[in-house]
């Protein structure tokens, strides 16, 4: 299996965020030569080619004009759950402008491959288009505009629609990073009423599923642009992912349902916009997950 990375050139977008590192070490493991995108010269563990962008569309082509690349993967984002009006630059600048840069450059140097990840916030109570937020707009924006090159390009585009995800070393301020801090710090836990749905995945099945879409699309299992959703089949109401945590840990924590109102457009449900990704499925159960963070030993 996946016989195909070895050398494989590879640029990455969004490789400082919680899934690029994990995907770039992943591949590195592959043994892909790896190029990746920053706004700023990050210090990066991996030994990698890193290119920065100064918002300028010469400042990523000029570096890539001569070299190869086989395969892009966008995942850098810019993401609010509320905007303010400050904010409009960035969040357009970062999604969709940044992406357009990206998908010119796929067209100009003819890279074969180009993978997109999307959020299934886009479709708020299941609608197949009504953004939830300003956010999942942008993110609307970039694939109507990606619609335009895959039109006019020989290039081969898919996107990845991604649940939530988490996993050993997470900073972000996902709901389930932040029972297992309530946990570890003691206290009451504040949250919503808790009946919005959620479902979440482990980072390594994420990551799995970008190595298991590049394997398809160099393999030629993926012929065609198209989407595919990727999610696990553990999906929870919030207020019982948080007795789910506590039991699955053997730990109590005492919770104050309905201290928070729900968003405006919360999106309650849980329902993924397009087929699960063909040959792909989840691995490690929410139980398992919690273990590998946790440092508790798994049977």
């Amino acid at each position: 299996m996946y016989k195909n990375f070895q050398n494989l050139n590879v640029l990455i977008s969004g490789a400082s965020g919680f899934i690029g590192k994990n995907l770039v070490n992943k591949l590195s493991v592959l043994g892909s030569n790896i190029t990746i995108l920053l706004h700023n010269n990050l210090d990066i563990e991996n030994e990698v080619e890193k290119i920065v962008f100064d918002g300028s569309y010469e400042s990523l082509y000029s570096p890539l004009k001569d070299k190869k690349i086989d395969v892009v993967i966008h995942l850098a984002t810019y993401f609010l759950a509320n905007h303010k009006g400050e904010q409009l630059d960035n969040l357009i600048d970062s999604n969709v402008k940044f992406g357009t840069f990206l998908l010119e450059l796929t067209k100009q140097k003819k890279i074969p491959y180009f993978i997109n990840t999307s959020t299934y916030a886009q479709s708020y109570n299941n609608i197949n288009y009504s953004p939830q937020n300003l956010y999942s707009a942008t993110k609307q924006a970039f694939e109507t505009i990606m619609k335009y090159y895959e039109e006019t390009s020989n290039s081969r585009f898919v996107t990845l629609e991604l649940t939530d995800t988490y996993g050993p070393g997470d900073p972000r301020p996902k709901f389930i990073n932040l029972v297992l801090n309530a946990i570890s710090k003691g206290g009451v836990f504040n949250m919503s009423e808790g009946e919005q749905e959620i479902c979440y995945l482990f980072i390594e099945d994420a990551v799995d599923a970008y190595v298991k879409c590049i394997d398809m699309l160099t393999s030629n299992e993926i012929i065609s642009n198209t989407k595919y959703s990727v999610f696990s089949d553990e999906v929870y109401k919030l207020k019982d992912l948080v007795d789910e945590v506590c039991n699955i840990l053997e730990i109590k924590i005492e919770t104050n349902r309905g201290y928070y109102p729900y968003r405006d457009r919360e999106i309650m449900k849980f329902k993924p916009t397009y087929p699960i990704l063909t040959n792909w499925a989840s691995k490690i159960s929410l139980k398992e997950g919690l273990k590998i963070m946790t440092k508790i030993p798994t049977k």
